[in-house]
């Protein structure tokens, strides 16, 4: 059993038998197009992290030489949760505190460009951050 991302569909009119293929784009081997249904299908699971958009070409063809039609498609990748966030390696790690002192600053923590690159990427995301 595979799970469908969508079933391309051409017409002959001589009613010849249509082959589908992949012509372009699938630069991981991500994908497998299947030959006569021309459903599309993931080979391989996807990483957004590692590449966030696809241009597939794809083609339909009856077999003869003027009989091959393409179409363009444009797929991007969503993100799901999957990598825990990482501090920075050159943070300071060791911190002098003078003790009895109420409400000393020790540092800061800017999370200004943290929060708003995740809501770039999903919108809907909330991000905390505790100390």
């Amino acid at each position: 059993m595979f799970n469908c991302l969508f079933p391309f569909k051409a017409v002959d009119r001589e009613k010849d038998p249509i082959t589908y293929k992949i012509y372009s784009g699938d630069v991981n081997g991500n994908f497998a197009l299947q030959q006569n249904s021309g459903h599309l299908v993931l080979d391989k699971p996807l990483d957004r992290e590692s590449l966030d958009h696809y241009v597939l070409v794809i083609t339909a063809s009856d077999g003869r030489p003027d009989g091959t039609s393409t179409v363009i498609v444009n797929m991007v990748v969503t993100d799901v949760n999957d990598n825990d966030p990482v501090f920075n390696s050159s943070l300071p790690v060791n911190l002098t505190v003078t003790e009895e002192q109420d409400n000393a600053f020790i540092g800061q923590v800017m999370v200004r460009r943290f929060s708003a690159y995740f809501h770039k990427i999903n919108p809907e995301a909330k991000t905390q951050l505790h100390l």
